[in-house]
């Protein structure tokens, strides 16, 4: 479905199919790696005092 509207060419790039020069790809990484860790924290609070509470 992604390939009707972008082209099979878009996906065919050097950025998606080197490997060797990922190193925005792992910033990317990192960077949700980064963000996901306090979300997650913040909604396993969230649910345990919501538990706690008894609402």
């Amino acid at each position: 479905m992604v390939i009707r509207f972008t082209g099979k060419e878009f996906w065919q790039k050097d950025f998606f199919t080197n490997p060797v020069g990922g190193s925005l790809t792992a910033i990317f990484e990192l960077f949700c790696f980064v963000i996901s860790v306090p979300v997650v924290a913040i909604y396993l609070i969230f649910i345990l005092c919501k538990a706690l509470s008894g609402k």
